[in-house]
């Protein structure tokens, strides 16, 4: 199932600063160069975010993470598959002579689509292994660490997120905006 969005309150339309904005390519590119993720649910009626590990699956177009098959999570995602993914990198505090202008540099993507567990056993296994193949490439399965098993597979549920929207963001000034009026000049 396809969300569209309402282009009156579609994320991508409704950017408070649209010159911190990023296109398609940069945010996927973000997005993939990144490891942790929040990833946000409606859980009975109430937001629910949690920080998973993730892999960008670009041949499949697709964000592959992993959870319990039968928590909070898991039975957010049967119950409405509509999710979001939040994926941001901080810099520096950035203070100001003005409280309104301390900022902090940042770069962040969201990512809006539907998420649906990966059912079948090998397609399962592969997302498995490529998630901890992107995180952990210089550990070599069967030598650093044993083989998924089919019990492991079992214990675990694998995310498939299929972004519908996507969008990034960039702010990272040298340094805050300061007005010259402070401190006042006797």
């Amino acid at each position: 199932m396809t969300h569209h969005y309402d282009p009156n309150t579609d994320p991508l339309t409704t950017q408070r600063l649209p010159d911190r904005e990023r296109d398609d390519q940069w945010a996927r590119s973000f997005l993939a160069s990144q490891r942790i993720g929040h990833f946000g649910v409606i859980w009975q009626g109430q937001p629910l975010v949690m920080p998973l590990l993730y892999w960008v699956d670009e041949p499949a177009n697709r964000v592959i993470l992993h959870c319990s098959p039968k928590g909070r999570l898991a039975a957010a995602i049967h119950a409405n598959p509509q999710v979001c993914l939040e994926v941001s990198r901080a810099g520096k505090m950035l203070p100001s002579n003005v409280a309104l202008n301390f900022t902090i540099q940042y770069e962040c993507v969201m990512a809006f689509g539907d998420a649906a567990f990966i059912e079948g056993r090998d397609e399962k296994r592969a997302a498995l292994q490529g998630l901890l193949d992107a995180n952990f490439p210089e550990l070599v399965s069967g030598e650093a660490y044993r083989p998924i098993t089919d019990e492991e597979l079992d214990a675990t549920g694998v995310i498939s997120l299929t972004p519908d929207a996507i969008t990034g963001k960039v702010n990272w000034p040298d340094h805050a905006k300061h007005v010259s009026s402070w401190p006042p000049k006797d």
